[in-house]
């Protein structure tokens, strides 16, 4: 997992079971960094509450209250090179 700032955008690649994802830095639960938390099976688990989300399209997937999703880029690839779509 690696993270990157474009513009005033914070996002970290990573990847799970063979799939590339790019997903925001921070919990949208309470703002808490998700650079040390649980990746498995395509959900992002947040080491300070347990909140998990869906690494594919940043839904909530607990049922412990209402939460925003997390954010999600698509990933281009064009030839060796990879980009990330923010819009």
């Amino acid at each position: 997992r690696r993270t990157f700032r474009i513009g005033d955008t914070e996002l970290m690649l990573l990847q799970n079971n063979g799939n590339h994802y790019a997903v925001g830095t921070h919990c949208p639960h309470m703002e808490w960094s998700l650079m040390f938390a649980k990746i498995g099976s395509g959900i992002i688990t947040c080491s300070k509450h347990g909140w998990q989300f869906a690494l594919a399209d940043g839904r909530a997937l607990n049922t412990l209250g209402k939460c925003n999703p997390l954010a999600t880029y698509r990933i281009i690839y064009e030839g060796n090179q990879i980009g990330v779509d923010l819009g």
